[in-house]
Formats: C-alpha cells, sequence, structure tokens
C-alpha cells in the first residue's frame, strides 16, 4: 500500500513548468461563466431568502455579499507603539488581615 497525502517524490507539477490552461483559455472560460452570472446570483438569493437549512442561507448570503463587496482582509494584530506597556495584574486575594478585625 503507498502512501497517502504529504509532500512524494515525484508528485506535482514540476517547477518551471507552466500551467496546462492557457491564458487564452482561461479568458474564454471566465467569458462563457459570465454568461452565467446573473441567474447563478438569483440562484443564491433564492437559497438565501427560502431554504428550511440555516447554514445554506448563511453560506448562500456570504457568497453573494463576497461577490458584491470583495472577500474581506483578515484582521492584522496592532502593532504595539513606544508607549505600549504590558497590562499589570492585580491578584485578590480572600481573607487578607487588613479585612478581618
Amino acid at each position: 500500500m503507498g502512501s497517502h497525502g504529504g509532500k512524494r517524490q515525484g508528485a506535482g507539477r514540476p517547477p518551471g513548468r507552466a500551467n496546462s490552461v492557457s491564458k487564452g483559455e482561461y479568458a474564454r472560460f471566465s467569458e462563457n461563466a459570465r454568461c452565467f452570472a446573473e441567474e447563478a446570483l438569483n440562484v443564491l438569493r433564492h437559497i438565501a431568502l427560502t431554504s428550511q437549512s440555516e447554514p445554506a442561507r448563511v453560506s448562500a448570503a456570504v457568497a453573494i455579499l463576497n461577490r458584491a463587496y470583495g472577500r474581506p482582509r483578515q484582521a492584522e494584530p496592532p502593532i504595539p507603539d513606544e508607549g505600549f506597556t504590558q497590562p499589570t495584574v492585580i491578584r485578590l486575594i480572600a481573607g487578607s488581615s487588613e479585612n478581618s478585625g
């Protein structure tokens, strides 16, 4: 039995080799696909509004939003500036001698 998954000797497209689909073929494919864009959007709209499956409605709504506004960028963590300080941890200990008396 052969190995499954991961990097295997000789697997994949050799480095430097062009894609099997030419730019012209890709352009023609994209142009043909655009002919169905309005119908596909109507299908997504129908699913988003009428599907009994909540995951299907959410998925359709997300697809519509992504096409309308583009996919959202992944938020980057803020870069601390020079005035950044680490938060202070304060521990409260129950039963300290100051409170009893």
